[in-house]
């Protein structure tokens, strides 16, 4: 079923309605607005068709939509029937986005930001299932990703970050054979918070310390 462009951008993070319920939710929770007002925000940005296929992401979609719905349930129970719904969602598409990252390391080709990204990434996704399932084997599969993803990988005998992408940042700023970004939505740094915050709930898999230390430190060595 074909979305309308209204049930497209009232499920964006990025988009009023949907970052307007989650504002109204943490108003409510502090005490500087009312869960009535942010019930109905909620409501708004989660009364259409919710989108799960593969493009959804922490900021869209059913990842998006549970997000909210998650917040909104730390201080109001009713949300938590919801907020459960859309959990098989969000682990299918976990799942397929960690079979198609090992195809794609297996083939040893340079990953995406849409493979490990904030905004539609296993980072985002990471970050959803930390607060939603922190002892899923789905979560440490994750962190597995994410550990394997900081090890160096060589390219014409020279050694990269193991996020290095072959495209362009924006199409604005080109970048001739790629590059290595080191902010928090489509680099190290995004890579990095989850890592830590991983570690800091006692969330462990192998590797973890060492590729926060990679992260934080990283030290040049050749292939």
């Amino acid at each position: 079923m074909k979305l309308s462009e209204h049930e497209v951008a009232s499920q964006a993070l990025t988009r009023p309605t949907a970052a307007n319920a989650l504002l109204a939710i943490e108003r409510a929770q502090s005490g500087a607005g009312d869960w009535a007002g942010a019930d109905a925000h909620i409501r708004k940005a989660t009364a259409g068709p919710i989108d799960s296929a593969p493009h959804a992401g922490l900021y869209y979609g059913a990842p998006a939509s549970a997000f909210i719905l998650h917040t909104a349930r730390a201080g109001h129970p009713r949300y938590q029937v919801a907020a459960r719904s859309l959990d098989k969602h969000v682990a299918r598409l976990t799942q397929s986005r960690l079979a198609t990252a090992a195809e794609r390391m297996r083939r040893r080709a340079p990953a995406a930001f849409a493979e490990y990204d904030v905004f539609r990434g296993l980072t985002g996704l990471g970050a959803l299932l930390l607060l939603r399932a922190p002892g899923s084997d789905l979560l440490g599969a994750v962190l597995t990703y994410v550990t394997c993803l900081t090890r160096p990988r060589c390219l014409d005998g020279e050694e990269l970050p193991g996020w290095w992408v072959d495209h362009d940042p924006d199409p604005r700023a080109p970048t001739p054979r790629g590059h290595a970004n080191l902010g928090l939505a489509h680099g190290a740094a995004g890579l990095l918070a989850l890592l830590s915050l991983a570690s800091l709930r006692g969330c462990a898999v192998p590797g973890l310390t060492s590729a926060i230390e990679t992260l934080a430190f990283p030290v040049k060595s050749a292939c």
